[in-house]
């Protein structure tokens, strides 16, 4: 829901702004990609491991989990850093 509010709210909003800001949305959405395949590649991984609790679906499953950790943390932190205060600046909300 969180990137769903963002890509149809808040980024086109703020890519108004200006050329620099589209490029840190266009990337921002980009990113929003990555996340939503890296979760539906965790939730296949996590099925299997509950049909089939072993060790090498296991190490599937933290391997992908573990990707998702450093691509959201990696993220989140771009995304406060860029526009966190251009939100507040440009009155943008939802």
């Amino acid at each position: 829901m969180h990137h769903s509010i963002e890509d149809a709210h808040i980024f086109p909003a703020l890519s108004e702004k200006g050329q620099a800001w589209k490029k840190v949305t266009d990337r921002l959405q980009a990113e929003h990609e990555i996340v939503h395949n890296l979760l539906v590649k965790l939730i296949a991984a996590l099925n299997a491991l509950v049909r089939e609790p072993n060790a090498a679906n296991f190490a599937s499953a933290t391997e992908i989990n573990d990707a998702l950790e450093r691509v959201l943390l990696s993220h989140l932190g771009y995304e406060e850093d860029e526009i966190g205060d251009a939100l507040g600046y440009f009155g943008i909300g939802v």
